[in-house]
């Protein structure tokens, strides 16, 4: 098996791409220290909250899911619990 080399030219980019094409490149757009949670709440809604919440005086929690390493997955997932009806929509 052997490997070639695409040059700028055969590449369908941008010629202006700073990016090797041996590269992987992954860039994080939220701190990975920071996860999101979907909490029930006695009442049957469910919030979406970060790890990062720590200070606040939490109602009861009912049920609990996650971490999600965004908020937007979360939001997509609660989306997912209230079709499902396991959440009230708020």
């Amino acid at each position: 098996m052997s490997h070639t080399r695409q040059t700028n030219a055969e590449c369908p980019c941008p010629a202006t791409s700073p990016i090797d094409h041996d590269e992987l490149v992954i860039i994080s757009m939220t701190d990975s220290t920071e996860n999101w949670y979907i909490v029930k709440r006695p009442a049957g809604n469910c919030e979406i909250v970060s790890n990062l919440d720590g200070g606040e005086d939490k109602p009861e929690i009912i049920e609990q899911w996650g971490p999600f390493p965004s908020q937007g997955e979360a939001i997509a997932r609660r989306v997912g619990l209230i079709r499902a009806g396991k959440c009230q929509p708020q």
